[in-house]
């Protein structure tokens, strides 16, 4: 009976400590990191970042059936010791698809930027390992991980501060990459008229004399 206890007990303990590691950042989940799941639909995130009481400070739509939204903070709490003066959530949505989450942080100086940096650099590589892909031009610095369905890449501009981790979902991506090689293949519908002119290929009608 005292065993059983016992591991009821211990039971209890790793669960509770597990579920407080899993709020820290849900990015070990490729489908949803930043608690937003791939391919869920605008409406569908505007529901979750209300639940959560937060608030959406900007809406995009571009021509390329891509639309942002733009939210204080974020859903999750972020296992970070670092301070920094802002931080914002990023969604971007293709067809209607959650395509892209991300976290923009601005920071106070640079010194605090290249602190922040580093943390997310050592978290980051504790959960994917080591980066596929690493560029500095320019003091800009690129950090790029693989991981099936998932590309995480984690970026700074020392021109304003500015650190931003993405997670992109690459079959929603590739979907766009693909339509958007349709469309260059296909190239953009002339109108008959305007080319008619411009390359001066009409004929006159005839006219009796």
């Amino acid at each position: 009976m005292i065993m059983f206890k016992n591991f009821l007990l211990f039971l209890t303990m790793v669960l509770f400590a597990t579920t407080a590691y899993l709020n820290e950042l849900d990015t070990k989940d490729n489908t949803s990191p930043l608690g937003f799941k791939f391919g869920i639909s605008k409406k569908q995130a505007e529901q979750i970042i209300k639940s959560k009481g937060k608030k959406i400070v900007e809406k995009t739509v571009d021509s390329k059936e891509i639309k942002t939204i733009m939210i204080e903070g974020t859903i999750v709490k972020l296992p970070l010791g670092h301070s920094y003066s802002d931080l914002q959530t990023r969604l971007e949505f293709y067809d209607d698809e959650l395509m892209s989450s991300s976290l923009i942080f601005k920071s106070d100086d640079s010194s605090k930027k290249e602190e922040l940096e580093a943390e997310l650099s050592s978290f980051l590589g504790d959960l994917y390992g080591q980066p596929a892909e690493v560029e500095d031009v320019l003091d800009f610095t690129t950090l790029t991980w693989h991981i099936p369905d998932l590309k995480v890449v984690l970026s700074t501009n020392p021109n304003n501060n500015v650190t931003k981790v993405q997670y992109i979902y690459e079959p929603v991506n590739q979907s766009r990459v693909d339509k958007e090689i349709q469309l260059k293949q296909k190239g953009k519908p002339e109108d008959p008229a305007k080319k008619m002119f411009i390359d001066g290929n009409y004929s006159a009608p005839n006219r009796p004399f």
